[in-house]
């Protein structure tokens, strides 16, 4: 699973590499926005993940289990991590069950079971 900090994400989207590291001690706030927008990129990341051969199996597995997440009541959303598949499609403005069906459109029934679902 995923346990990127809000810092790890921001600094990798921000510098677009993740070896980036903010001075010692310093710390970094978030606005709403920036948030919406990490979000938003991020899911679109792992989208592309699904279909990039030249990522690994593993990564492709990672983002496979990522969108595969168990959803929650919308009530309970606010309480689910930061990067969590449901918050980012919110984020970007799409329904969660909407993006899970379509992913397995385009990825076929029999390409799920290289992802371990059938």
């Amino acid at each position: 699973m995923h346990s990127l900090s809000a810092t790890q994400v921001g600094q990798t989207l921000a510098f677009g590499e993740s070896g980036f590291e903010y001075p010692s001690g310093y710390e970094r706030e978030f606005t709403y926005q920036e948030i919406l927008m990490i979000q938003d990129k991020y899911l679109v990341e792992q989208l592309k993940m699904l279909t990039d051969k030249r990522a690994s199996a593993e990564s492709r597995q990672d983002a496979m289990e990522w969108l595969m997440e168990p959803l929650v009541p919308l009530d309970a959303a606010a309480d689910l991590a930061m990067l969590s598949f449901q918050r980012c499609c919110y984020a970007y403005g799409a329904d969660p069950t909407e993006v899970q069906e379509q992913v397995i459109r385009i990825i076929a029934p029999e390409r799920l079971a290289e992802f371990g679902y059938e």
